[in-house]
């Protein structure tokens, strides 16, 4: 039996252009940014785990966490109410309605993986009333070394020094 294996090979010129193909994750091959919007329904409450508080775990969109960015960059994660104003996670809020207690966000990735969280102090998070906005930049090292003087908590800045378009 014979086996037919078929090669087809182009040539291309200086200055030819090809398919413009479909457009891609907001970054380069150092800097990735995504912005997700989290819908109240897709809170998961975690009232008898480790974490007291909602979660949300996104893994479908987040293979740009790699090991490289995992082990040796960085993973950035903002939260917005309004898709304008940014405020880097991990952050704490001081509430009061009748008692002090606190209400915080936080994150937590893996390999292709990020969880973002809210638990309030005393253990009676609610599932958030409204849709919430997260966005995660990853770093590799190399590009947070090349700019040692960005401010990282402030995401303006970090869109500036990186040039995200999002």
């Amino acid at each position: 039996m014979a086996m037919v294996i078929a090669i087809g090979i182009t040539s291309c010129k200086k200055g030819d252009k090809g398919d413009t193909g479909p457009t891609g994750i907001n970054g380069n091959a150092n800097v990735h940014s995504q912005t997700f919007l989290v819908l109240s329904s897709q809170w998961t409450h975690n009232g008898t785990s480790g974490q007291q508080g909602d979660s949300y775990s996104n893994s479908q969109l987040c293979y740009w966490i790699t090991d490289d960015i995992a082990s040796k960059g960085a993973v950035l994660a903002y939260t917005s109410n309004d898709n304008l104003s940014w405020d880097q996670m991990p952050f704490t809020i001081p509430l009061y309605s009748g008692h002090a207690y606190s209400e915080s966000y936080l994150f937590e990735y893996k390999l292709n993986q990020i969880t973002f969280y809210i638990a309030d102090s005393d253990f009676l998070t609610l599932q958030p009333s409204s849709a919430m906005y997260f966005k995660v930049v990853c770093i590799a090292s190399s590009v947070r070394m090349a700019n040692p003087n960005v401010n990282w908590k402030n995401y303006t800045e970090v869109k500036a020094a990186l040039h995200l378009t999002e």
